[in-house]
Protein backbone atom coordinates (compact mmCIF):
# COMPACT_ATOMS: atom_id res chain seq x y z
CA UNK A 1 0.00 0.00 0.00
CA UNK A 2 1.35 3.26 -0.87
CA UNK A 3 -0.46 7.22 -0.45
CA UNK A 4 -0.90 8.40 -3.79
CA UNK A 5 -0.30 12.53 -4.20
CA UNK A 6 -2.04 13.93 -7.60
CA UNK A 7 -0.92 17.86 -7.92
CA UNK A 8 -4.13 18.06 -10.58
CA UNK A 9 -6.82 16.32 -8.01
CA UNK A 10 -5.55 19.10 -5.37
CA UNK A 11 -5.47 21.60 -7.88
CA UNK A 12 -8.65 21.24 -9.36
CA UNK A 13 -10.53 20.70 -5.82
CA UNK A 14 -9.10 24.02 -4.22
CA UNK A 15 -9.14 26.30 -7.77
CA UNK A 16 -11.54 24.44 -10.15
CA UNK A 17 -10.62 24.74 -14.07
CA UNK A 18 -8.56 27.73 -13.83
CA UNK A 19 -6.13 26.27 -16.38
CA UNK A 20 -6.34 29.77 -18.35
CA UNK A 21 -5.96 32.05 -15.02
CA UNK A 22 -2.57 33.82 -14.83
CA UNK A 23 -2.37 32.43 -11.03
CA UNK A 24 -2.28 29.02 -12.28
CA UNK A 25 1.60 27.89 -12.54
CA UNK A 26 1.91 30.17 -8.71
CA UNK A 27 -1.09 27.65 -7.61
CA UNK A 28 0.51 24.60 -8.73
CA UNK A 29 3.87 25.40 -7.34
CA UNK A 30 2.66 26.00 -4.01
CA UNK A 31 0.65 22.87 -4.39
CA UNK A 32 3.40 20.97 -5.27
CA UNK A 33 5.09 22.33 -2.44
CA UNK A 34 2.78 21.34 -0.25
CA UNK A 35 2.51 18.05 -1.35
CA UNK A 36 6.35 17.10 -0.65
CA UNK A 37 6.08 18.32 2.45
CA UNK A 38 3.10 15.70 3.22
CA UNK A 39 5.12 13.00 1.40
CA UNK A 40 8.08 13.78 3.80
CA UNK A 41 6.75 13.16 6.82
CA UNK A 42 5.13 10.06 5.42
CA UNK A 43 8.24 8.38 3.98
CA UNK A 44 10.09 9.22 7.25
CA UNK A 45 7.73 7.06 9.23
CA UNK A 46 8.41 3.83 6.51
CA UNK A 47 5.28 4.75 4.48
CA UNK A 48 5.39 4.21 0.37
CA UNK A 49 4.65 7.14 -1.42
CA UNK A 50 3.59 7.59 -5.12
CA UNK A 51 4.11 10.81 -6.59
CA UNK A 52 1.86 11.80 -9.52
CA UNK A 53 3.34 15.14 -10.59
CA UNK A 54 4.04 14.25 -14.11
CA UNK A 55 8.11 15.04 -14.21
CA UNK A 56 8.24 16.17 -17.68
CA UNK A 57 12.02 17.16 -17.29
CA UNK A 58 14.97 14.46 -16.31
CA UNK A 59 15.73 17.50 -14.26
CA UNK A 60 12.79 17.68 -12.05
CA UNK A 61 13.11 13.41 -11.77
CA UNK A 62 16.64 14.17 -10.51
CA UNK A 63 15.90 16.69 -8.08
CA UNK A 64 12.98 14.18 -6.38
CA UNK A 65 15.17 11.17 -6.44
CA UNK A 66 17.83 13.56 -4.49
CA UNK A 67 15.19 14.56 -2.25
CA UNK A 68 13.97 11.11 -1.46
CA UNK A 69 17.57 9.76 -0.85
CA UNK A 70 18.23 12.92 1.76
CA UNK A 71 15.28 11.51 4.00
CA UNK A 72 17.00 7.95 3.35
CA UNK A 73 14.03 6.73 0.50
CA UNK A 74 14.61 4.79 -2.37
CA UNK A 75 12.95 5.95 -5.59
CA UNK A 76 11.96 4.01 -8.44
CA UNK A 77 10.45 5.79 -11.92
CA UNK A 78 6.86 4.35 -13.49
CA UNK A 79 6.42 5.54 -17.07
CA UNK A 80 3.96 4.22 -19.86
CA UNK A 81 5.18 4.37 -22.78
CA UNK A 82 2.35 5.70 -25.16
CA UNK A 83 2.61 7.05 -29.03
CA UNK A 84 1.30 10.76 -29.45
CA UNK A 85 -1.66 10.09 -31.19
CA UNK A 86 -2.96 7.09 -28.48
CA UNK A 87 -2.74 10.10 -25.84
CA UNK A 88 -4.91 12.73 -27.91
CA UNK A 89 -7.63 9.69 -28.17
CA UNK A 90 -7.38 8.93 -24.70
CA UNK A 91 -7.74 12.65 -24.22
CA UNK A 92 -10.96 13.15 -26.26
CA UNK A 93 -12.21 10.10 -24.38
CA UNK A 94 -11.44 11.67 -21.19
CA UNK A 95 -12.84 14.98 -22.11
CA UNK A 96 -15.83 13.98 -23.22
CA UNK A 97 -16.57 12.03 -19.15
CA UNK A 98 -13.95 14.66 -18.09
CA UNK A 99 -13.36 13.36 -14.17
CA UNK A 100 -14.08 15.47 -10.86
CA UNK A 101 -10.28 15.91 -10.32
CA UNK A 102 -8.90 16.02 -13.66
CA UNK A 103 -8.23 19.30 -15.62
CA UNK A 104 -9.96 20.14 -19.06
CA UNK A 105 -7.16 19.85 -21.92
CA UNK A 106 -7.89 20.72 -25.61
CA UNK A 107 -6.38 18.72 -28.20
CA UNK A 108 -4.24 22.22 -29.49
CA UNK A 109 -2.51 22.20 -25.77
CA UNK A 110 -1.70 18.38 -26.00
CA UNK A 111 0.01 18.58 -29.06
CA UNK A 112 2.03 21.53 -28.13
CA UNK A 113 3.15 20.01 -25.21
CA UNK A 114 3.73 15.99 -26.72
CA UNK A 115 6.98 17.32 -28.33
CA UNK A 116 8.18 18.99 -24.80
CA UNK A 117 8.19 15.78 -22.59
CA UNK A 118 12.03 13.74 -21.82
CA UNK A 119 10.93 10.69 -21.69
CA UNK A 120 12.87 8.37 -19.17
CA UNK A 121 16.39 7.04 -20.34
CA UNK A 122 16.79 3.32 -20.17
CA UNK A 123 19.46 4.17 -17.35
CA UNK A 124 16.76 6.22 -15.48
CA UNK A 125 13.94 3.48 -15.57
CA UNK A 126 16.83 0.58 -14.73
CA UNK A 127 18.16 2.38 -11.58
CA UNK A 128 16.18 1.94 -8.85
CA UNK A 129 17.21 3.68 -5.93
CA UNK A 130 17.36 1.53 -3.03
CA UNK A 131 16.73 3.43 0.29
CA UNK A 132 20.04 3.94 2.61
CA UNK A 133 19.58 3.29 6.00
CA UNK A 134 21.49 5.24 8.47
CA UNK A 135 23.42 3.52 11.60
CA UNK A 136 23.35 5.65 14.97
CA UNK A 137 27.07 5.52 14.66
CA UNK A 138 27.02 7.05 10.99
CA UNK A 139 24.68 9.75 12.52
CA UNK A 140 27.31 10.37 15.35
CA UNK A 141 30.16 10.87 12.18
CA UNK A 142 28.08 13.38 10.43
CA UNK A 143 29.17 15.66 13.35
CA UNK A 144 26.48 19.15 13.63
CA UNK A 145 24.40 18.64 11.18
CA UNK A 146 21.76 20.85 12.58
CA UNK A 147 18.65 19.46 15.18
CA UNK A 148 17.74 16.02 14.00
CA UNK A 149 16.55 12.37 14.72
CA UNK A 150 17.10 8.75 13.17
CA UNK A 151 13.64 7.39 13.12
CA UNK A 152 14.05 3.46 11.57
CA UNK A 153 17.61 4.50 9.80
CA UNK A 154 16.53 7.13 8.36
CA UNK A 155 17.43 10.56 8.86
CA UNK A 156 15.01 13.30 10.38
CA UNK A 157 15.58 17.13 10.18
CA UNK A 158 13.86 19.37 12.78
CA UNK A 159 13.22 22.97 12.96
CA UNK A 160 15.02 24.76 15.61
CA UNK A 161 12.95 25.05 18.92
CA UNK A 162 11.51 28.51 20.15
CA UNK A 163 12.81 30.81 22.95
CA UNK A 164 10.42 29.71 25.07
CA UNK A 165 10.72 25.88 24.77
CA UNK A 166 14.43 26.85 25.85
CA UNK A 167 13.14 28.54 29.02
CA UNK A 168 11.04 25.60 30.10
CA UNK A 169 14.03 22.86 28.95
CA UNK A 170 16.27 25.44 31.42
CA UNK A 171 13.89 25.72 34.47
CA UNK A 172 12.72 21.96 34.94
CA UNK A 173 16.27 20.96 33.66
CA UNK A 174 17.94 23.22 36.59
CA UNK A 175 15.28 22.12 39.28
CA UNK A 176 16.26 18.40 38.29
CA UNK A 177 19.64 19.02 38.65
CA UNK A 178 19.94 20.65 41.73
CA UNK A 179 18.08 18.37 42.99
CA UNK A 180 19.30 15.10 41.56
CA UNK A 181 23.37 16.20 42.26
CA UNK A 182 22.04 16.90 45.89
CA UNK A 183 21.39 13.42 46.75
CA UNK A 184 23.94 11.98 44.28
CA UNK A 185 20.68 9.59 42.40
CA UNK A 186 22.71 9.67 39.07
CA UNK A 187 22.81 12.67 36.27
CA UNK A 188 19.82 14.78 34.36
CA UNK A 189 21.15 15.36 31.06
CA UNK A 190 19.76 17.97 28.67
CA UNK A 191 20.43 19.44 24.88
CA UNK A 192 18.35 16.62 23.20
CA UNK A 193 20.38 13.90 24.24
CA UNK A 194 20.25 10.74 22.24
CA UNK A 195 19.02 8.00 23.15
CA UNK A 196 18.58 5.13 21.28
CA UNK A 197 14.91 3.49 21.18
CA UNK A 198 15.30 0.59 18.47
CA UNK A 199 18.39 -1.14 16.62
CA UNK A 200 19.33 -2.57 13.35
CA UNK A 201 17.27 -0.39 12.06
CA UNK A 202 18.26 2.13 14.45
CA UNK A 203 16.30 4.81 16.29
CA UNK A 204 17.58 7.88 17.68
CA UNK A 205 15.44 10.28 19.75
CA UNK A 206 17.01 13.48 21.09
CA UNK A 207 15.29 13.99 24.75
CA UNK A 208 14.90 17.47 26.18
CA UNK A 209 15.42 16.37 29.76
CA UNK A 210 16.35 12.98 31.19
CA UNK A 211 17.31 11.50 34.62
CA UNK A 212 19.40 8.03 34.78
CA UNK A 213 20.43 7.19 38.15
CA UNK A 214 23.96 6.13 38.44
CA UNK A 215 23.11 2.34 38.33
CA UNK A 216 21.52 2.33 34.51
CA UNK A 217 24.47 4.74 33.79
CA UNK A 218 26.92 1.78 34.74
CA UNK A 219 25.22 -0.45 31.65
CA UNK A 220 25.66 1.90 28.98
CA UNK A 221 28.56 0.74 26.68
CA UNK A 222 27.62 3.39 24.18
CA UNK A 223 29.90 6.19 23.92
CA UNK A 224 27.32 8.18 21.65
CA UNK A 225 23.53 7.62 22.31
CA UNK A 226 22.21 6.12 25.33
CA UNK A 227 21.83 2.61 24.71
CA UNK A 228 19.85 1.71 28.22
CA UNK A 229 16.95 4.00 29.36
CA UNK A 230 16.64 6.64 31.77
CA UNK A 231 14.30 6.33 34.36
CA UNK A 232 12.24 9.72 33.34
CA UNK A 233 12.12 11.69 30.07
CA UNK A 234 10.77 14.93 29.96
CA UNK A 235 9.28 16.08 26.51
CA UNK A 236 8.31 19.99 26.22
CA UNK A 237 5.47 20.39 23.49
CA UNK A 238 6.00 22.71 20.49
CA UNK A 239 3.50 24.23 18.83
CA UNK A 240 4.03 22.56 15.52
CA UNK A 241 4.26 19.04 17.88
CA UNK A 242 1.52 16.45 16.81
CA UNK A 243 0.19 14.46 19.79
CA UNK A 244 -0.02 11.14 17.50
CA UNK A 245 3.91 11.81 16.76
CA UNK A 246 4.76 12.61 20.65
CA UNK A 247 2.64 9.12 21.20
CA UNK A 248 4.91 7.34 19.18
CA UNK A 249 7.87 8.98 20.90
CA UNK A 250 6.01 7.32 24.40
CA UNK A 251 5.49 4.38 23.43
CA UNK A 252 8.81 3.97 22.59
CA UNK A 253 10.28 4.98 25.51
CA UNK A 254 8.23 2.80 27.96
CA UNK A 255 9.50 -0.35 25.48
CA UNK A 256 13.00 0.47 25.74
CA UNK A 257 12.00 0.56 29.74
CA UNK A 258 11.64 4.36 30.55
CA UNK A 259 9.84 4.54 33.93
CA UNK A 260 8.00 7.62 33.71
CA UNK A 261 7.37 10.78 30.95
CA UNK A 262 6.55 14.27 31.47
CA UNK A 263 4.81 15.79 28.55
CA UNK A 264 4.76 19.89 29.32
CA UNK A 265 2.11 22.27 27.35
CA UNK A 266 3.11 25.31 27.57
CA UNK A 267 0.09 26.63 25.38
CA UNK A 268 -2.30 25.17 28.13
CA UNK A 269 0.10 25.22 30.98
CA UNK A 270 0.03 21.67 31.83
CA UNK A 271 2.36 18.53 32.06
CA UNK A 272 1.00 14.74 31.33
CA UNK A 273 2.51 12.52 33.67
CA UNK A 274 2.33 9.38 31.93
CA UNK A 275 3.57 5.95 33.94
CA UNK A 276 2.02 3.75 30.29
CA UNK A 277 0.43 4.51 27.08
CA UNK A 278 -2.77 4.26 29.17
CA UNK A 279 -1.75 5.20 32.44
CA UNK A 280 -1.53 9.19 32.39
CA UNK A 281 -2.51 12.23 34.93
CA UNK A 282 -2.67 15.63 33.92
CA UNK A 283 -1.65 18.53 36.14
CA UNK A 284 -2.52 22.32 35.94
CA UNK A 285 -1.50 25.41 37.58
CA UNK A 286 -2.79 24.21 41.16
CA UNK A 287 -1.16 21.53 40.99
CA UNK A 288 2.56 20.23 42.27
CA UNK A 289 4.75 18.21 39.89
CA UNK A 290 6.59 15.40 41.70
CA UNK A 291 9.15 12.78 41.37
CA UNK A 292 7.18 10.10 42.76
CA UNK A 293 8.78 6.46 44.04
CA UNK A 294 11.76 7.39 40.92
CA UNK A 295 12.93 10.58 42.52
CA UNK A 296 11.03 10.54 45.92
CA UNK A 297 11.22 14.50 47.86
CA UNK A 298 11.29 15.93 44.61
CA UNK A 299 8.45 18.48 43.82
CA UNK A 300 7.52 21.38 41.42
CA UNK A 301 4.74 23.73 41.01
CA UNK A 302 3.16 23.98 37.77
CA UNK A 303 2.38 27.41 37.92
CA UNK A 304 6.24 28.25 38.71
CA UNK A 305 7.32 25.92 36.02
CA UNK A 306 5.66 28.37 33.25
CA UNK A 307 5.73 31.15 35.11
CA UNK A 308 7.26 33.82 32.26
Amino acid sequence: SALRLSLDAWHTRLFGQDAENGQHNERHSLIEAMLWEIASRVLVLGVDVILDFGFWARSEREDYRARAAQLGAGSEIHFLDVPGEVLVERLAARNADLPLEAFYIPEAYLRQWIPLFQPPTPDELERRVEAKLITGEELVEMGDIGRAELVAGNLVRLPPHGWCHGLYVSRIGSELGRFVEGNNLGHVLLGEAGVYTRRRPDTVRGVDVAFISHARLAQVKSQSYLDVAPELVVEIMSPDDRWTEVKQKLREYFAIGVLLVWVADPGDKTVSVHRSLDQVRVLGEGDVLTGEEILPGFSLSIADLFAI
